[in-house]
């Protein structure tokens, strides 16, 4: 039985099935070329193509023969994708980009003149296709550091901007927030969180199925990005400065309200008095 969930702001549909055959037999139906040719096919079309490189960075794509049915006046269909995330037996991420879509770049895309864009062409061309999102971070607000006050994001235009924004902090989400919102990251700021050490411009790979986030940097020599080690995030030499201001913003909360802060747990473990106050 499937259970499908629309979820018009992301522009996506979420769907469940419970399939009664093990985990590795379902995810080999999955991942390989063959087994996807025979049972990924429709009555209105002929699969004559299909292809699967199930690791990370691999590409994947299919396509039909002339249907009897046209969709946005397309009537051969074509789809591919990148390989984004991939666990043998867990879970398989990609990217999914279809010439029948009306009103997308991605209908007549060529993969080659891609690589010889310009930056501000390719950021229009990511976020209009839901490809990139805007992070908005604010960190310093955690338990320890300011009592972790409620925040709400708004914006003068929500439509357009909560479509592409990802509001992510170690305080606490307005539950009147719009948007995707990832709020208690742990450790926070003022307690070594690698939260504090980002900037404005970096670029910032989200691992949900990890529960991770990662500053990445762009290679120059090789095509592709590489994380920032730990090292290197806590060496910056804008987060000392952060720090002492995070600190001294402290001092502005009253001396019975900052002891109390000194005696919770972190977010994680609650917000909850560690041990009793003398």
């Amino acid at each position: 039985m499937a259970n499908r969930v629309v979820v018009p702001e992301q522009d996506s549909v979420v769907v469940e099935i419970e399939i009664a055959a093990p985990p590795d037999r379902v995810f080999q139906a999955l991942t390989d070329a063959k087994q996807l040719e025979q049972w990924w096919r429709s009555p209105i079309c002929e699969t004559t193509a299909w292809k699967m490189d199930p690791r990370p960075a691999g590409k994947w794509g299919f396509e039909t023969s002339p249907a009897s049915q046209s969709i946005n006046g397309v009537n051969e269909y074509k789809c591919h994708g990148e390989i984004l995330d991939y666990m043998p037996g867990r879970y398989l991420v990609y990217t999914w980009i279809a010439n029948w879509r009306d009103g997308h770049a991605a209908n007549n895309i060529d993969p080659v003149a891609v690589q010889h864009w310009n930056r501000p062409k390719l950021w229009d061309y990511l976020v209009s296709e839901k490809l990139l999102r805007v992070m908005v971070v604010v960190a310093g607000v955690g338990p320890h550091a300011a009592g972790m006050p409620e925040l709400d994001l708004s914006f003068s235009s929500p439509a357009a901007l909560s479509s592409i924004a990802i509001l992510v902090t170690d305080g606490r989400v307005s539950f009147g927030n719009i948007g995707i919102s990832i709020g208690h990251l742990v450790p926070e700021a003022l307690d070594g969180g690698a939260l504090g050490s980002v900037r404005t411009g970096d670029w910032i790979y989200m691992d949900l199925a990890h529960g991770e986030l990662q500053v990445v940097r762009e290679l120059k020599r090789h095509k592709g990005f590489r994380p920032l080690s730990p090292k290197d995030l806590m060496n910056r030499p804008d987060r000392r400065k952060r720090m002492h201001e995070l600190q001294r913003q402290r001092m502005d909360i009253l001396p019975s309200i900052r002891l109390l802060l000194d005696h919770v747990s972190s977010a994680d473990a609650g917000v909850s008095p560690l041990n009793k106050l003398s």
